[in-house]
């Protein structure tokens, strides 16, 4: 890598397993943290090290963060986290590197188990907008996180409005 001057980073990888609180355990706790937010921590040091101007972080969330719903705890915890952490860590690096997240909504089925049209139904009628998000919405979200060098430490909602049904 010491000859590329990164200038984007997404921190995109994922994992979402079930457990209420009263069954998490320390493993689930553990690899969540780790990839949801240790390493964010780790690859965002690493890029304000790098000392290149204009560099961009996008943390991708989940906009369930905006509940407290513990069906799958160890993963909303961890993101909850990360977005904490994408609001200190815009303060802090705002002099060389942005820091900012985008909350996803629906955007596409579980690998490996596609959902059925009957619960694509179901999910989308819950959804202000009618509709899951699209892969196009996403990519214009991103570009106006790299046009616009005033945003740092924030967090876009893309969702349909589903956060403002919890």
């Amino acid at each position: 890598f010491s000859n590329y001057s990164i200038t984007l980073l997404i921190n995109n990888a994922s994992i979402m397993n079930d457990g209420l609180l009263k069954d998490v355990d320390y493993e689930s706790l553990i690899t969540h943290y780790n990839l949801h937010l240790f390493v964010p921590i780790l690859l965002t040091q690493y890029m304000v090290k790098q000392g290149i101007d204009e560099t961009l972080i996008i943390n991708m969330l989940d906009i369930k963060i905006n509940t407290n719903q513990s069906k799958r705890c160890a993963y909303l915890l961890s993101k909850k986290s990360l977005a904490d952490f994408t609001k200190m860590a815009g303060l802090e690096f705002a002099s060389s590197v942005r820091v900012n997240g985008i909350a996803l909504g629906w955007i596409y089925d579980p690998i490996g188990s596609p959902r059925s049209d009957e619960l694509k139904q179901k999910y989308t009628k819950r959804i202000p907008l009618q509709r899951k998000v699209e892969e196009s919405e996403l990519l214009q979200t991103i570009d106006f996180l790299l046009e616009n060098k005033q945003l740092t430490g924030q967090c876009i909602n893309l969702a349909g409005g589903s956060e403002l049904t919890y």
